[in-house]
């Protein structure tokens, strides 16, 4: 028999965390990074019911990893990876790296695979997921893909960086539970539009075992996350282009949570472009294409002056790999 708690929201435990710790600061100032680990990993373990995931702020550029229906789009095989690091020094610390890999199969289909690792302290998620898009041209300049996902999540908990009572040690240490997700993509020459929801199936990501009474309690999952996303290219030159970009992502029993990216392309190989989030993040990227080859590098850090320093800000690195297929090697269907 299992039990679950309420549901509360990632973003503002960390919030309250940090708060805490600056609070405490200013009335000692001999903190040692175990003790402060240990907190920071009970609190989210116990207050994270509901967590939403981790998010990049380059979003627009590794569409993939959100929808399985861009697995080949375009007749591009790609091979596109992110890394996300935030509160360097800190042991433990978030971090995120995902590779997503797609090619086009025949005439109209298209398939992928997935791989992310997320780390939130002593709790680790590996997501490995495999995708099949299918491609209907809507016009000369006009494509809509269909796509399904399919895989599953190894969750771990690291009880060994823990220091506490039996609840810490009655945590169920490793996990495996299997997800499917769906998407589409409408893509135009000008512009994009995603839908999707990647995760159809809510992941028990943290178990409590309760040996004296014989139940399970449920002290972290993951819900549905829905997925929104759009962009659109307004060329001001013939050398600059204007790139907007946005994301809307919902969650139950969480706030509706809003990104935004405006870029300054210039001659189809540069762009520098600012980044806002809902969730109180302000930052900025810097991108670079080179024939098949597309690296970039955002920085962005909380908007609220009182946790800046406390949370030392998030480093994102990108790199793309793009090769077209040639359009002789299409079959007829």
């Amino acid at each position: 028999m299992r039990k679950s708690n309420n549901n509360l929201n990632k973003m503002k435990s960390v919030k309250i965390l940090e708060r805490s710790i600056l609070q405490r600061k200013s009335k000692t100032s001999v903190f040692r990074k175990e003790i402060l680990l240990t907190l920071i990993s009970l609190l989210v373990l116990s207050l994270s019911y509901g967590q939403q995931e981790s998010k990049l702020t380059l979003f627009h550029k590794n569409l993939q990893m959100l929808n399985p229906a861009i697995a080949g789009a375009n007749d591009f095989t790609q091979v596109a990876a992110s890394f996300r690091t935030q509160w360097i020094g800190v042991d433990g610390a978030p971090a995120l790296q995902t590779v997503a890999f797609g090619m086009p199969v025949g005439s109209s289909l298209g398939i992928g695979l997935n791989m992310v690792n997320d780390r939130v302290f002593v709790e680790r998620q590996t997501y490995v997921t495999a995708d099949i898009s299918y491609g209907i041209d809507i016009n000369d300049a006009t494509s809509l893909y269909l796509g399904i996902r399919g895989g599953g999540v190894f969750n771990n908990i690291d009880i060994n960086k823990l220091v506490g009572g039996d609840p810490t040690h009655s945590l169920k240490q490793n996990s495996f539970q299997p997800n499917v997700g769906v998407g589409a993509y409408l893509y135009h020459e000008d512009f994009f539009v995603s839908l999707s929801a990647p995760k159809l199936l809510k992941n028990e990501r943290i178990i409590q075992e309760n040996a004296d009474s014989g139940t399970e309690t449920v002290v972290a999952s993951d819900n549905m996350h829905l997925y929104a996303t759009a962009g659109y290219n307004l060329a001001v030159s013939d050398k600059f282009t204007l790139k907007p970009a946005a994301i809307v992502r919902y969650v139950s029993g969480a706030p509706l949570s809003i990104d935004g990216a405006l870029g300054f392309e210039y001659n189809k190989k540069f762009e520098l472009g600012g980044y806002y989030s809902s969730d109180e993040l302000l930052g900025g990227y810097l991108t670079a294409k080179i024939e098949w080859l597309q690296i970039g590098y955002s920085y962005a850090n909380s908007s609220n002056s009182e946790l800046q320093n406390s949370a030392g800000g998030i480093h994102e690195f990108f790199v793309k790999f793009s090769f077209e297929r040639d359009k002789e090697e299409v079959p007829e269907e």
